[in-house]
């Protein structure tokens, strides 16, 4: 439960450490982020943490919820150097770090890539400790993918009970008048069919209707009931997202591991002349098997731009059905179709954070352009790159997370492009299907890269949003990616 005024004073006075040890060892909030809680607010770290006043930790608190919103809602990752040597990766600005060189990213994931990257290898005396801490984040990764399973079945399963209510509206309404009229005399419920327990002092009826167990609300109404479970189905979906989130910083950190344990190479980059850039390429972006231009929002700021500039009367837009998913605007003309719109859909999914989650498959959706919306509903919050989608949804369900990448030809010039397997597949004869995996992402481009005649540059800006595995290729000798995942290397 959330950490009240009293309870952070009566862990403060109880404390023999100082204060920034206190706060990363019981609160758990870690050296980085209790330096900067002291550093924003003047207070010497390093005090007794019994000294702190009423009004000193009560300012502490707020400050901690401050930094902890800040880097949730960050849509960007900052690295820090120190005399030209790489010293951290964060989500936000830290005042602990004035002074040192920073350089800004467009998201943290990219931000933790080019941070692994510069970092040196890990010396050999640690990679045992590294190597035990690997197995307990693997441990956790379990943990945490049942848990997001558990919570996409808890979500589904609540909106479809509130559903099946108003399918049965006539029945439920009849149980619920009934129980109104025995809690006013007898309060036995014995003469409703199906009754399974009633709780008096909630007024929670459960009942059996056909083959499902529902929980009527007798106070209220059919729609109070239905309201219920999709609150629940709600509180589910708001779990779900910020377990995924979590999931996806779980293995970052594990790849980090497994990447800050290897050497790192020094070989340089293989130089290829550029390949013609196109409008689109400002954005994620794919021809579809129909000859279609789709886009694709890399972070909030060109999710905005995208919808603002280019989704067109007549055009489509789609999306995941998850948190941080890209905004996908299908540029349609005569002959585009359903095919087109499954793909931008497999787009939606690929190229969102359930990559690195890692999760197998999730669902997208289609609407259109009027059902896009940068306006909430009153008392609502719109993020930045985010927009409300009103009416009814086009879904696709159970999209497998893959991606294929191989060599076309658009207006006469030769690209490379990243997109679903059927777009790929209707253009390209050489090229690699891929899913989430352990290869990393910079050394799959720059073999590429090679493979293809272009700059690495080109294959990075293209290439799904973490690392991967290779589940086919066709045409490309990438057998040294391919042999060192059979070695067991990543």
């Amino acid at each position: 439960s959330e950490m009240d005024q009293g309870a952070i004073m009566e862990m403060m006075k109880a404390s023999d450490a100082d204060i920034v040890r206190t706060l990363a060892t019981r609160m758990n909030l870690g050296g980085r982020y209790s330096e900067e809680a002291c550093a924003r607010l003047g207070i010497d770290p390093h005090r007794e943490a019994a000294d702190v006043s009423v009004d000193e930790s009560s300012a502490i608190l707020d400050m901690i919820k401050t930094l902890m919103k800040e880097a949730k809602e960050s849509e960007k990752g900052i690295i820090v150097k120190k005399g030209g040597v790489v010293e951290d990766v964060v989500p936000i600005s830290m005042r602990t770090y004035d002074g040192g060189e920073t350089s800004e990213f467009p998201s943290f994931s990219e931000a933790i890539e080019e941070y692994i990257s510069m970092k040196p290898a890990t010396k050999k005396e640690k990679v045992a400790e590294e190597s035990k801490d690997s197995g307990k984040l693997k441990r956790k990764i379990a943990q945490q993918e049942a848990a997001v399973t558990s919570l996409q079945n808890e979500s589904k399963d609540a909106q479809a009970a509130g559903d099946a209510l108003y399918a049965i509206y006539g029945e439920v309404n009849a149980i619920i008048a009934t129980a109104k009229r025995n809690v006013d005399a007898s309060g036995d419920m014995g003469d409703i069919p199906g009754v399974v327990s009633f709780d008096r002092k909630s007024s929670i009826l459960n009942v059996k209707i056909a083959d499902a167990t529902f929980r009527l609300d007798i106070k209220g109404s059919v729609e109070s009931s239905a309201q219920r479970y999709y609150e629940d189905a709600k509180k589910a979906k708001r779990k779900l997202e910020g377990l995924l989130v979590v999931l996806v910083e779980t293995r970052k950190e594990i790849e980090q591991q497994k990447k800050m344990m290897m050497k790192a190479s020094d070989a340089e980059k293989t130089k290829h002349k550029p390949t013609k850039r196109f409008w689109f390429e400002r954005y994620r972006w794919f021809i579809s098997s129909e000859d279609a231009v789709v886009l694709g929002g890399k972070d909030a700021k060109s999710n905005d731009m995208l919808v603002k500039k280019h989704l067109d009367d007549g055009d489509r837009y789609a999306h995941a059905d998850m948190h941080g998913a890209p905004s996908i605007v299908v540029k349609m003309k005569d002959g585009v179709g359903e095919e087109t719109l499954r793909e931008a859909c497999e787009f939606a999914v690929a190229t969102s954070k359930a990559w690195n989650a890692k999760i197998g498959s999730a669902a997208g959706y289609w609407v259109l352009p009027e059902q896009v919306s940068k306006t909430p509903q009153s008392g609502e919050y719109l993020a930045k790159g985010a927009f409300v989608i009103r009416g009814k949804r086009n879904y696709t369900n159970k999209i497998d997370i893959r991606l294929a990448i191989g060599e076309i030809v658009f207006e006469n010039e030769r690209k490379i492009m990243c997109g679903p397997i059927s777009a790929v597949r209707a253009k390209c004869t050489r090229l690699v299907i891929l899913r989430p995996g352990r290869i990393e992402k910079n050394r799959f481009a720059k073999v590429l890269a090679d493979r293809f005649g272009v700059p690495i540059e080109e294959i990075q800006s293209i290439l799904p949003p973490g690392d991967l595995d290779i589940l086919e290729s066709s045409g490309i000798d990438i057998q040294e990616l391919t042999s060192r995942r059979a070695n067991g290397e990543s």
